[in-house]
């Protein structure tokens, strides 16, 4: 399976939430409960990490719902400063050796805003 591509507007000082499902190919919700989730956004042009899952990016698992909700607060986004970044979310079960699915990539847009 190829990870769907989304791509993100993230905009600076705003609570930034977005909802993935991972369904089958019949449209229902994968179980992921004893699954583990990372989220990486990197520079496209230094490919520095700007923010991850074990830093600065919530990830909340939906178990049999198959969603991942990632948020960020408004504190975490105005601490950010990029202009163009690249990102993905992958999924790990909890077998031996374990399966590792990347969900969703694309690239990520940050507005900064006029408002300070």
């Amino acid at each position: 399976m190829s990870a769907a591509k989304v791509d993100l507007l993230i905009e600076k000082g705003v609570t930034f939430s977005i909802i993935f499902t991972w369904l089958d190919t019949d449209g229902s919700a994968i179980d992921i409960t004893d699954y583990t989730a990372k989220m990486t956004i990197r520079n496209t042009e230094t490919g520095n990490v700007i923010a991850d899952s074990s830093d600065n990016i919530t990830l909340a698992l939906g178990n049999t719902a198959g969603t991942v909700t990632v948020t960020m607060t408004a504190t975490q986004t105005q601490a950010l400063d990029f202009i163009r970044a690249i990102y993905d979310i992958e999924l790990s079960d909890d077998s031996t050796p374990a399966v590792v699915t990347r969900l969703v990539e694309g690239n990520v847009v940050f507005s900064k805003g006029a408002t300070r």
